[in-house]
């Protein structure tokens, strides 16, 4: 069984590092042995992107970046053999960061703060 870790929200523009765990029988991280899945990922502005995640020690690790805030879906595909259960999927948001507004008025003197 291959299962996504909990991804936190992300901040439109940042790296979300999605996190995937292979379980044995017994629901214990799978540490023995090499696997690799396809990590599927699609949202409006990305569309369909897949990338081959090695699970070495049980767990593998893609990363995926939205530019617009929206929720990115994943999925997973075994097309490596491994026999795996990876029916699981999840999805990563990416919201807007903080914004700023800054405002200039002609012969003021902007001084530095430390």
């Amino acid at each position: 069984l291959v299962t996504f870790l909990p991804t936190p929200s992300h901040v439109v523009g940042t790296n979300a590092s999605v996190v995937v765990q292979a379980l044995d029988q017994y629901n214990n991280l799978a540490t023995a042995g090499f696997y690799s899945v396809t990590m599927l990922f699609s949202s409006n502005s990305i569309g369909f992107i897949s990338a081959r995640i090695d699970l070495v020690g049980g767990l593998g690790t893609g990363l995926v970046t939205s530019t617009v805030s929206e929720s990115v879906n994943l999925a997973l595909r075994d097309d490596f053999s491994s026999n795996l259960n990876v029916a699981a999927t999840s999805s990563v948001q990416f919201s807007p960061g903080p914004t700023f507004e800054y405002t200039f008025v002609p012969g003021v003197a902007i001084d530095s703060v430390d």
